[in-house]
């Protein structure tokens, strides 16, 4: 016996390459005389379906439908979508059991998903705990790393930003103790006033005496700590890399590490909220 469980395509649209790829896979496996059972599927939730679902929606105010409508409009297309699918994965002599797919917004596979997140919950493998997410100011929601897009001609800004330095080792120096700062490069500009700590790697060949060195924060004027963290590189930059917890997954846990809080001062639109500390940001999207 052969199973390959399929990871199911969204219902949004066609899915050549994925569904070939795996019919040579089983068909390979039958001539080698296993007993196949394919079991097709289709992921009818997600944003890439509401999305799709939406703009069908043409002349309609988005902003007054409730969640129930756009749930309503999104399962339809869904519905339209995956039909159309189905009759091409069979026309193209894709083998399967097409009579009997699952699908994730069949109550009976919700129900299924529901029992093994409960047997999880209980086994201890499910818990609570803050995470940095890819979101979407237009979408006001959370986005997988596959669902993000970036224009072609896309640039970023990179700056370099120099902090003075108030409380190190290497201030007894001679000729170093009013003068000391350090300079970091960051290629995300507008993380900096969430900026907690400036990170360096240990394993690097320059001063491990920064660590624990106390510098002034660009915007704020608080007092944030010089901390070590193995992600650093000589690639780019100085290898003094400036974090901010409330904006990226590797950020986040160089600062858990030291319980330094996560600071995030963007709101669900994308726009600096009056935590950001500067009344000039305040507002900026």
């Amino acid at each position: 016996m052969f199973i390959l469980h399929d990871g199911p395509p969204y219902a949004d649209g066609s899915h050549a390459l994925n569904k070939i790829l795996k019919d040579i896979i089983n068909r390979y496996k039958v001539l080698h005389g296993y007993k196949v059972n394919y079991i097709p599927g289709w992921d009818c939730h997600g944003l890439p379906i509401e999305l799709k679902a939406l703009k069908e929606l043409r002349g309609v105010d988005k902003s007054s439908l409730t969640p129930l409508q756009i749930r309503d409009v999104a399962k339809k297309s869904a519905l339209e979508a995956l039909e159309i699918q189905r009759k091409e994965f069979i026309s193209w002599g894709i083998m399967g059991d097409w009579e009997n797919p699952y699908r994730t917004l069949d109550k009976e596979y919700e129900v299924r998903q529901l029992q093994v997140f409960h047997n999880m919950m209980k086994k201890g493998y499910i818990y609570r705990q803050n995470k940095p997410v890819h979101w979407s100011p237009s979408s006001r929601t959370a986005l997988a790393e596959a669902e993000l897009e970036y224009h072609d001609d896309h640039q970023s800004k990179s700056v370099y930003v120099k902090l003075s330095v108030i409380n190190s080792t290497l201030n007894s120096q001679e000729g170093l103790k009013d003068n000391l700062y350090i300079l970091i490069w960051t290629t995300t500009p507008w993380t900096l006033p969430a900026n907690q700590a400036v990170a360096i790697n240990p394993n690097i060949e320059y001063s491990i005496q920064l660590i624990g060195t106390t510098y002034i924060h660009p915007i704020s004027e608080k007092q944030c700590k010089i901390i070590d963290a193995s992600h650093i590189t000589e690639e780019s930059g100085t290898g003094l890399v400036h974090i901010a917890p409330g904006h990226g997954m590797e950020d986040y846990e160089a600062c858990k590490k030291f319980d330094i809080p996560t600071f995030c001062p963007v709101d669900e639109f994308g726009i600096f909220t009056s935590e950001v500390g500067e009344s000039t940001f305040e507002g900026i999207v």
